[in-house]
C-alpha cells in the first residue's frame, strides 16, 4: 500500500473514497490536521468505469480525472492512523523497492 503522512501539514478538508465502480467506501469524511494522520491507497493505477464519471460532483472529482489517453483514473484512499504501530507493522520506504508491485503510475496518480 501507498502512504501519504497528512498529519498536521495541511488545512482541513473532505475525504470521499471512491471505488472503481463509482460507488463510495467512505463519503464526506473530515480529515483533520493533526499528527498520527494518514492517508492510504492501493499500489496499483486504478480506473473509473466510464459510465460512473458523470455520477460525480465536484466535491469527488479531486479523487477522479481523466488521464491522458481517456480512460478515467480514480484514486481510492482512505484514512489510516499513521503512529508507531503502523511503523511496527508496516516497512516505511522512500524508494520504490518494487516496481513490478508498486506501481509508478499509482504512486504519481496517489501523488496529486
Amino acid at each position: 500500500r501507498l502512504l501519504f503522512a497528512y498529519e498536521d501539514h495541511f488545512a482541513e478538508a473532505r475525504l470521499w473514497t471512491v471505488t472503481p465502480t463509482g460507488k463510495f467506501a467512505n463519503a464526506d469524511v473530515r480529515l483533520v490536521p493533526k499528527k498520527e494522520q494518514g492517508l492510504m491507497a492501493y499500489a496499483y493505477p486504478q480506473s473509473l468505469e466510464p459510465h460512473a464519471v458523470g455520477n460525480l460532483d465536484a466535491r469527488k472529482k479531486p479523487y477522479c480525472w481523466k488521464r491522458d489517453g481517456g480512460t478515467c483514473c480514480v484514486v481510492q484512499t482512505w484514512p489510516t492512523p499513521y503512529n508507531e504501530c503502523w511503523e511496527r507493522s508496516w516497512k516505511l520506504r522512500d524508494e520504490n523497492p518494487n516496481p513490478e508491485k508498486f506501481k509508478q503510475k499509482a504512486v504519481e496518480e496517489f501523488s496529486q
